[in-house]
């Protein structure tokens, strides 16, 4: 993932170590262990012990496009480390980031992203939702809201979430608001640029996307 072998089974092993200590004192306490950066993918040698719960934070990867876009770098690999998790554990937690850790200036609401992602999360065993955000309710209130709602019950339809937050929010500006975030969201989504800072900017925030935002 970060241009670096995987260590994830070298990590299994210590922790492995930890969980079996532990469980013989506290055998129903679950153990958060963080899947990230170059321990990011599943292990290949080592068994997980079960109360180990994986922590998946897909920092290294891209963060606007859902993870069904193969046209994305990278891609294929999350939705292959989500479903490994999955299939090796009792449970697994979503470790998301709710703003563009890249560059904070321009909006990116991630409605698409969350929409698509979090069906996919919940499906592979994912029981425990611990998004990243910072002070950026202006411009993330739809997708964390979202993350909220479905962490309480996956079943839910991400668009009926949104639409009913636009119409309790905006009251008679909802309309206008939904048009507003549905096409500064298409222009992250629907932009084939995958860097995510200030580099693609030229390419996705042209000055007619600007007028018409």
């Amino acid at each position: 993932t970060n241009g670096v072998m995987s260590i994830t089974d070298r990590l299994m092993v210590l922790s492995n170590r930890v969980a079996t200590k532990v469980a013989a004192k506290h055998p129903d306490l679950p153990l958060g262990l963080l899947a990230y950066a170059q321990y990011i993918r599943a292990p290949v040698r080592e068994k997980l012990h079960p109360s180990i719960v994986p922590v998946i934070a897909p920092i290294a990867f891209n963060r606007f496009h859902p993870m069904t876009d193969d046209a994305v770098p990278g891609n294929k690999d999350v939705r292959r480390l989500v479903e490994g998790w999955g299939k090796m554990s009792k449970m697994t937690a979503a470790y998301y980031y709710a703003f563009n850790l890249a560059e904070t200036s321009a909006p990116a609401p991630l409605l698409t992203k969350w929409a698509v992602d979090l069906p996919i999360l919940y499906k592979n065993g994912c029981k425990f939702w611990t998004p990243e955000t910072m002070p950026n309710f202006d411009v993330m209130m739809h997708a964390l809201h979202l993350g909220n709602r479905m962490a309480w019950d996956p079943s839910q339809k991400p668009a009926d979430i949104y639409a009913d937050l636009d119409t309790k929010f905006y009251g008679a500006a909802a309309q206008q608001m939904t048009a507003y975030w549905t096409f500064v969201d298409d222009v992250w989504v629907k932009t084939p640029e995958y860097s995510g800072c200030v580099f693609g900017y030229m390419r996705r925030w042209t000055p007619e996307r600007l007028a018409k935002a």
